[in-house]
């Protein structure tokens, strides 16, 4: 229960507890609000901001006369367009910059509108120096299915470290949707407000004969690259160089590669999904080093093989005839003597230098390897202990890499790596416990694999089907399964039922629930849920939150602390946030995650990517529903004087608190008729007092509307709520 007896009143103030099972047994609801600030203090949350925009115009360039990068632009929508995006020129009469495919290096709006175009992912912008003013149209994204623009159902993320071209750690977070386009975050790109760019898909689908009927599926990254499922297809895609896609590369397993771009790698049938049918392929990147996903009734894996000990290694290097000059590893390990490596050119694969061959294995030369004012020299050879080859000519940014899906020699594949007992099955999810890889199911079933025998380990059983998504937390796993809103957790050995979202929260009788996406950050598990139908607007489909249990015997989970943390920017409760990442550069104030949703699924979705706001919710939507208490019975009825409330911080000028009430669950919410009908606006406020509007009552439940402002806010800090019962 969160309320108390204190003397002669019933106070309420056992916010930390979080939502129970039932609001006679404690708070019925808390949405968008927090309880980790301050011990016993519930307050306003920061909230949600959307940083994608929906692109389906085009705009018109004009080369400025004076010799300079800039390039203004218009558009009809005043659509905001992303550093990093690739974009389309068309009826160009700038000597630079003919029709083609670019990306944008800069783009800011400070008055006018201007832009600068690179011929690479994150490249330098083109300068313009004819002294003549021209013009373009842009085409920022085709708004056409599989082919770009508008995004689709987010389906999943992955996240990627990298150092950057000054040896600085940077992140990249992708997401994936429904129609195979990939968008990106990425912490080395300049942006401004809308944050997430997408990179050409569009080339390689058309090169992989892949219909636009073919739904995308699942996403990874793997040692440098990233690999997109698409029905029957795997596509990957150097990461260092998101550029390289103008020529997309489509091989089959063994078979020499030509071209640049996304690569297709595995079988003639790279995945045992046939075509036309669209099953989930969960992707992971296990903590033992190899690519997992799931297929079917079965799961594949992709082992990189560099070299013994197996270490990766990618970077960017110059060359003077035998020697490579490495100043910044993006990312792995230094080269070592003896390591197999292959190469390869953002200009294509024909543009290595002269003495090597794009996509063969050569060898870092045994003793060659030296550190010569912090950077990394070496030399290469046919084997490990062989002549040093000379290199000469080449153009573009030149790279090597010790795994290439181009190169069957540095990875094993093995589509069919683990067989589901149960063949009418079908594997939705993966996660880990210690060197266990468990496989999520359609069916009740949770296997246990140990990630290279051919069947599984072991398997548990869970009382509800279809187990959607998984996540491990301090070597426990957390198994979203069903429509009942149950979230079970297992060591390997048992299962327990958790935590559970409550029907009444819905307002329906068993309600079916959907699940969306799940993480672990700070210090909580977070997850998406939606209950929303065709006779039914979701009460349900934000982010929520609870604290993981730690307890050495599985079913005591008290304090899990159970909310509704966050609403999506696109403002209801409708739709799911299918997509959840947390985000590695925690800089700011409140919880930093990103969210890829779906908004109303019923009837006109829309979609998005939101961000962590650094202000609180501002329009009411921070609102917690207290426990049904039980005030009297039938032959004594109970009678109050007046409902006090308490603030831990004064109130300031646009923020209010705003009581309601309720003797039944079935009953709608009653404002307060006195003079402040209930609310709590006075600037410097402390706490108020309301008088009662009721009398005569069995049971009583409150709601409690906090909203705070953008200025200066105090995130309105309620400490209790006091109800004063008339003495007898």
């Amino acid at each position: 229960m969160a309320y108390r007896y204190e003397n002669n009143d019933i106070v309420i103030d056992g916010w930390e507890k979080g939502i129970q099972p039932s609001p006679h047994s404690g708070l019925g609801s808390i949405k968008c609000a927090n309880v980790s600030t301050e011990t016993d203090v519930i307050m306003c949350n920061y909230s949600r901001k959307q940083l994608t925009q929906n692109y389906t115009v085009t705009a018109t360039l004009t080369e400025q006369v004076t010799p300079s990068q800039d390039i203004l632009y218009t558009s009809s929508d005043n659509s905001y367009i992303l550093a990093g995006s690739w974009v389309t020129i068309s009826s160009s009469t700038m000597p630079q910059v003919p029709n083609g495919t670019y990306w944008i290096a800069y783009s800011y709006q400070s008055g006018t509108k201007k832009l600068g175009l690179a011929y690479t992912y994150n490249g330098t912008a083109i300068t313009l120096n004819s002294g003549v003013a021209h013009t373009a149209n842009l085409t920022f994204l085709a708004n056409a299915s599989a082919v770009g623009g508008i995004m689709a159902t987010p389906v999943q993320s992955a996240t990627e470290f990298y150092n950057d071209s000054s040896g600085n750690l940077q992140n990249r977070y992708y997401i994936l949707d429904s129609e195979g386009h990939v968008w990106v975050n990425d912490t080395a790109v300049a942006t401004a407000g809308m944050t997430w760019a997408q990179i050409d898909t569009a080339t390689a689908r058309s090169s992989a004969s892949l219909t636009t009927t073919a739904k995308a599926t699942g996403l990874a990254v793997y040692n440098g690259w990233l690999f997109l499922f698409i029905q029957d297809t795997i596509l990957c895609k150097f990461t260092a160089e998101l550029g390289i896609n103008i020529t997309a590369l489509t091989i089959t397993y063994g078979s020499t590669p030509t071209g640049t771009g996304w690569v297709k790698t595995g079988g003639i049938q790279s995945l045992n999904t046939p075509t036309g049918i669209n099953n989930p392929h969960f992707a992971y990147t296990s903590k033992a080093g190899a690519l997992y996903w799931v297929d079917g009734s079965f799961v594949g894996s992709l082992f990189a093989t560099a070299g013994t000990p197996n270490l990766w290694s990618s970077a960017s290097y110059v060359f003077s005839t035998t020697t490579l000059t490495v100043s910044t590893l993006i990312n792995g390990v230094k080269p070592y003597g003896g390591m197999p490596i292959d190469f390869f050119s953002n200009a294509g694969t024909s543009n290595v230098p002269t003495g090597v061959t794009a996509g063969a294995t050569y060898y870092v030369k045994v003793g060659s390897v030296t550190v010569n004012s912090g950077n990394i020299q070496f030399q290469v050879a046919a084997t490990p202990t062989g002549s040093a080859i000379s290199l000469s000519g080449g153009s573009g940014t030149q790279y090597f890499t010790t795994f290439d899906p181009t190169n069957t020699s540095t990875y094993i594949f093995s589509p069919q790596a683990l067989t589901i007992p149960q063949q009418q099955d079908i594997a939705q999810c993966l996660t880990e416990i210690g060197s266990n890889i468990l496989i999520g199911c359609k069916s009740n079933t949770v296997y246990f694999w140990d990630g290279f025998s051919t069947t599984p380990n072991g398997f548990l059983f869970l009382p509800e089907q279809n187990v959607t998504n998984m996540i491990t937390v301090n070597n426990m796993a957390y198994v979203f399964a069903g429509s009942r809103g149950n979230i079970y957790i297992t060591n390997g050995n048992t299962s327990s039922l958790v935590v559970t979202v409550p029907d009444y929260i819905t307002g329906q009788i068993t309600p079916y629930f959907t699940w969306g996406g799940v993480m672990y950050s700070g210090g909580k598990v977070w997850f998406s849920i939606n209950d929303e139908n065709a006779v039914h607007s979701g009460t349900c489909g934000g982010i929520w939150s609870f604290t993981p249990t730690q307890n050495l015997f599985i079913g005591q989970d008290t304090g899990l602390a159970l909310k509704l943390e966050n609403q999506s920017s696109y403002g209801t409760y409708n739709g799911v946030a299918n997509v959840l990442i947390h985000q590695y550069n925690q800089n700011a104030l409140g919880s930093q995650y990103y969210s890829a949703w779906t908004s109303d699924s019923v009837s006109g979705a829309t979609y998005g990517i939101d961000g962590s706001s650094q202000t609180p919710y501002t329009s009411g939507q921070t609102v917690i529903e207290t426990d049904m208490i039980p005030v009297g019975d039938y032959l004594d009825k109970g009678n109050f004087t007046s409902v006090n409330t308490k603030y831990s911080a004064k109130l300031v000028s646009g923020e209010s608190v705003q009581l309601k009430w309720r003797t039944s669950l079935t009953d709608s919410w009653n404002a307060f008729t006195d003079t402040k009908s209930g609310t709590d606006s006075v600037i410097g406020s402390l706490g108020n007092t309301f008088e009662i509007p009721f009398s005569n009552i069995m049971m009583i439940q409150f709601q409690i509307i906090l909203t705070s402002t953008s200025s200066s806010p105090s995130f309105v800090r309620l400490k209790e709520l006091r109800l004063r019962k008339i003495k007898k």
